[in-house]
């Protein structure tokens, strides 16, 4: 442990102790050492969290380390890359994906790109001219060095990928907001010979020089310094060997065969080590995660890397969460004004991730590891719209993409003044109050069983809600001391689909309705039965007691005989 962690690892000379093993090791025995040196933490759960690299820790230490880490958020980890038989062109054919979604002219541009730096350079005075043209400051003098321009063009274009954040950062370098579309901009027509050369130059100025701060570009560097590659490129060197291929075809790149011995040759020139391909999958399972719990594999589907990655959740706690808006690891960053919608729900703050453990069961109460216990109930992820909803936090208008900040009252009140506009369906009646946990929920047959402290004040469903909250696919369940639901069929769409740890199993069936609605009368005992049945209150005339009454009233349309104020009540069924 002191080698890895002294600064003095840094020299090449201790790249040794660069291994994933050697990392997961120095954490646990970190973790041992401050539980028993801190007062009071010997007992705490511990929750790991990674992105990228560090996802593949947070995964691998749950793996081989329960009993020392509860969980763990493996966000844009891709841990399925590094297998013999991995599919070696998923990786560009991602980078390309993620291109097209701002212009499929600007792939097509590229893709021609690289016949026309080779025919340019074995014109007489070629190299020049493209030394001229991408502003570099070593000419190109053969044609080694042609290559090594297509690389350092390469570079940019999947790190642009990686890093498509829909505001501007400076994760990798100083970028703007979805810098894939900004780099598209100079080459969003058919462009040939010396255009699309020029086009492309004034392309990569976005990835190297933003700022405008360079006057020239070492394509020879070969590093990006926010990135630390050499670290990287050490270990894909001896554990964490990708293969990576392109065809020309299905990628925008040019056609490039894997080669696993002239992969080890150069890892045996530049580091003096031989890769094990085999090494991972023997060391951490391989695809077969049968044996694995409490892990939650975040994805991004612009960032390359989720090629890789754990795309389907693997048992009811091995979860996969999808953003398709998201680049790598975008989950993890702060929140900004400029996310999108999928992203918008995915953060994972403290009241996210505490949520998302206690509903599965992770942690035994938010005492734990939280401090904010305000009831967050967890997430829905619909995989059509690829949503993960936090219910305490925004209500989408998935339409103009655009949360509607709204505290708890204001939101009751909100839902209430707009739950006619919605056709709702609703099935049987609630089995038992919940909302702030304590133990595990989960799904058994169609009904959700939770448990719960007493006290729990808040509750939602994991497939949908019928509570005729103002959104488009009612995926939001918000009340105080509302009463817990089940088998809320789903709406007309029927597209919307949970994943298996917030799902209700089984045929959603329609549930008829037990009483008889008659139009032209508004008053009406009320519809009483299904899980439309909130704390809200609401009053309703009673046909038999000649009075208005009081119900708790959840959001069922069609629902004449219920009244917002008893005095409307009377004025309307008993003032008559």
């Amino acid at each position: 442990m002191k080698e890895s962690f002294n600064v003095s690892s840094h020299d090449p000379k201790k790249m040794n102790f660069l291994t994933s093993e050697q990392a997961l090791a120095d954490y646990a025995v970190l973790i041992k050492h401050i539980k028993s040196s801190i007062p009071g933490s010997s007992q705490s759960k511990v929750i790991a969290f990674g992105g990228s690299y560090g996802g593949m820790l947070a995964a691998w230490f749950r793996m081989k380390y329960p009993n020392v880490v509860q969980g763990s958020l493996a966000a844009s980890a891709p841990i399925w890359t590094f297998r013999k038989d991995a599919d070696c062109d998923a990786f560009d054919r991602t980078v390309t994906g993620t291109f097209r979604k701002s212009s499929s002219t600007c792939v097509d541009n590229i893709k021609a790109l690289w016949k026309t730096l080779n025919t340019t350079a074995s014109q007489t005075g070629g190299l020049a001219k493209l030394s001229e043209m991408f502003h570099l400051c070593k000419p190109l003098k053969s044609a080694d060095d042609v290559t090594t321009l297509k690389n350092w063009i390469v570079s940019a274009l999947v790190y642009l990928a990686m890093v498509d954040y829909p505001y501007p950062s400076k994760f990798l370098a100083p970028l703007p907001a979805w810098p894939v579309k900004e780099t598209c901009r100079p080459i969003l027509t058919p462009l040939n010979g010396d255009n699309l050369i020029i086009g492309m130059a004034k392309a990569m100025n976005v990835f190297y020089n933003y700022t405008g701060s360079t006057s020239c570009f070492d394509i020879g560097s070969g590093d990006i310094p926010n990135l630390g590659i050499s670290g990287w490129d050490y270990q894909s060197c001896t554990e964490m060997v990708a293969p990576s291929c392109s065809n020309g075809k299905t990628d925008m790149f040019e056609k490039s065969a894997w080669d696993f011995k002239e992969y080890t040759n150069g890892c045996l020139k530049n580091w003096k080590v031989k890769p094990d391909i085999n090494w991972i999958e023997t060391q951490y399972w391989g695809k077969n995660l049968s044996a694995a719990s409490n892990i939650i594999f975040s994805n991004g589907l612009l960032d390359p890397w989720s090629s890789g990655g754990v795309l389907k959740s693997q048992s009811d706690s091995v979860v996969a969460i999808l953003i398709p808006n998201g680049a790598h690891h975008l989950d993890l960053r702060g929140s900004n004004k400029a996310d999108p919608a999928d992203v918008i729900v995915m953060f994972f703050t403290t009241e996210y991730f505490c949520s998302l453990t206690c509903t599965l069961g992770w942690v035994d109460s938010y005492s734990v590891i939280c401090d904010d216990c305000t009831g967050s109930w967890g997430t829905v992820a619909f995989e059509t719209k690829k949503l993960s909803q936090p219910l305490q936090r925004d209500i989408l208008n998935l339409e103009s993409e655009e949360p509607v900040r709204v505290s708890s009252e204001s939101r009751i009140k909100h839902a209430d003044e707009e739950e006619d506009e919605y056709d709702i369906k609703c099935g049987d009646p609630p089995t038992m109050h919940c909302g702030h946990y304590n133990g595990s929920s989960h799904a058994m047959g169609q009904t959700w069983h939770l448990q719960c402290d007493p006290g729990c004040h808040l509750v939602g469903t994991g497939e949908i809600t019928c509570l005729g909250v103002p959104d488009p696919f009612h995926h939001v369940a918000i009340w105080d001391s509302f009463q817990g639901m089940s088998k809320c069929e789903k709406n007309p769409i029927n597209t919307i689909r949970s994943p298996p740890y917030l799902t209700n199993s089984g045929t959603e069936k329609e549930i008829q309705v037990q009483e008889t609605e008659t139009e032209d009368s508004v008053c009406l005992q009320p519809k009483k039965v299904g899980p439309c049945r909130g704390k809200l209150p609401r009053f309703y005339f009673n046909s038999k007691t000649k009075i208005c009454e009081q119900f708790n009233y959840g959001g069922c349309k069609h629902n004449d005989n219920n009244f917002k104020t008893e005095e409307d009540c009377k004025d309307k069924c008993i003032s008559n």
